[in-house]
This record gives C-alpha cells, sequence and structure tokens, in this order.
C-alpha cells in the first residue's frame, strides 16, 4: 500500500531521482571508456539495480553464498516463485561481484563466483520466463554478465574516488576489478599495473 504523500515522501522521490541520475551518469561514463555498448533495456535494468541497492544501504554486508541459494531456487517448483528468487540471485551477484567486486579483495571467493551464479540465475530466466522481452532482457544479461561485471566494477571506481589510497590497496583493487580508472591512477603513481603469472 502506498504511503499518503507527505514533506517526507517528496524527499524520497527527489533522492530517488538524484541517485538515478547519479548511476545513469556512472554507468554511461563507464560504459563510454570501456567501449561497451549494450540495448537500453539492460542499461535501465543496470541504473534501476544500483538505484535499488543504494537505497536499501550504502554499503551492503555480504550475505549468506549464493551457491546454495542458487540450488534451493532451482527446485522451487512455483514457477513465479522460482523467477523472482532468480531474478534476486542473478541481481546480487551482479551488484555484489560487480560494484563491490573491490571488496573481494580478501574474500575466500572471487569475482568468477559471482559471475558463475549470476550468469547461470540469468540464463534459467532467460530459458524460462512466459515474457519474450523478459526472457530478451535476461539473455543478454547472462551472455555478458562477466562485461556488465566489469563495467560495475570501473562505475563504482570512478564514484568513490579516494586521492589518499595506498598503492597496495590500489593494486589490489585493479587484480580484482581489472578497472582502467584505477591501472590509470597506478601509472600515474609510477607502477606499471601487471598481474603475476600463473604458477604450474
Amino acid at each position: 500500500m502506498a504511503r499518503p504523500f507527505s514533506e517526507d515522501s517528496e524527499s524520497d522521490l527527489l533522492i530517488a531521482r538524484s541517485l538515478a541520475g547519479f548511476f545513469q551518469e556512472l554507468v554511461s561514463n563507464a560504459a563510454h571508456r570501456l567501449r561497451v555498448s549494450m540495448s537500453q533495456p539492460v542499461q535501465v535494468y543496470l541504473v534501476q539495480l544500483l538505484t535499488s541497492w543504494a537505497r536499501r544501504e550504502a554499503t551492503p554486508p555480504m550475505q549468506a553464498a549464493l551457491g546454495p541459494e542458487l540450488l534451493s531456487a532451482l527446485a522451487e517448483p512455483d514457477r513465479p516463485r522460482r523467477w523472482t528468487q532468480l531474478r534476486n540471485i542473478g541481481d546480487r551477484a551482479l551488484y555484489e561481484g560487480g560494484y563491490f567486486a573491490a571488496r573481494l579483495v580478501d574474500s575466500i571467493v572471487d569475482v568468477e563466483y559471482y559471475r558463475s551464479i549470476g550468469r547461470d540465475a540469468y540464463s534459467h530466466l532467460s530459458l524460462e520466463h512466459r515474457r519474450a522481452h523478459l526472457r530478451a532482457l535476461f539473455g543478454e544479461l547472462s551472455g555478458r554478465f562477466a562485461e556488465l561485471s566489469r563495467l560495475l566494477a570501473e562505475a563504482a571506481e570512478s564514484g568513490h574516488h579516494s586521492p589518499g589510497d595506498a598503492v597496495t590497496d590500489l593494486y589490489e583493487r585493479w587484480l580484482v576489478t581489472r578497472s582502467r580508472l584505477l591501472a590509470d591512477r597506478l601509472r600515474a603513481l609510477g607502477v606499471l599495473p601487471v598481474a603475476p603469472r600463473e604458477k604450474g
């Protein structure tokens, strides 16, 4: 049930509009820097995703592992409930593994884990959702999950620039996100951003 209009609700509306505008600019600028083109529905979806999560909590706590949640969702017999669960999983994987990828530096799970789970969740939605336009949307989100995840990581770095960051922190975040902004900042500090070679 909608709340009656008040000064508070007007303030909420202004905040929502300004947040959406803020994230629209971050996503557009990141897409331009990375030379990523995407459909209009996907761009709108990313902006709405960031706006929705930002209104919940500025820095959300890392939640339970997504793998068991995905298995539980796939076993859900009620289709609308299953679709909601799959969408929530895909959204969370994209948000935490993309926009907050830098927080995974010391995590026991890495970005690839989030990409795998999110890709699978959206893929199932693209195959079984009853609405054709949503099947197309989730299909693009699934097929380009890694690319869109990197785009959100790039957007996050441009929105959370901190001149006082230590070089080691910048390098560790770059290893996780491979952000162009972070690479440029490292080069400006005289550090060449090169990933260590895999052993084996």
